[in-house]
């Protein structure tokens, strides 16, 4: 098992629906062992949720990569828009 890239050992494994360990079952007469010991399927991906309104201007590119770190600037140009007496933008 050491020549291995990659190990789990099974008290090690995560509680997850996508993996399942099925123990043998042991009865007066006998003990059972299923035919299947282990069961790992690939996990359903979901996307993670948007941004609110405020914050999705601050995030940059590929900020929902699962494999890269979140950036956000760090400052902004906003220019601000003056409403006269009407209500109209000046």
């Amino acid at each position: 098992m050491s020549e291995q890239p990659y190990a789990i050992r099974i008290l090690d494994m995560p509680k997850h629906p996508s993996a399942a360990l099925y123990r043998p079952v042991k009865t007066e007469t006998s003990s059972e062992v299923p035919d299947v010991l282990i069961r790992v399927a690939r996990p359903k991906l979901t996307k993670c949720p948007s941004p609110t309104a405020s914050f999705e201007d601050w995030l940059l590119p590929n900020w929902d990569d699962p494999h890269q770190t979140p950036s956000v600037a760090e400052s902004r140009n906003y220019q601000a828009t003056e409403v006269d007496e009407e209500g109209k933008e000046v």
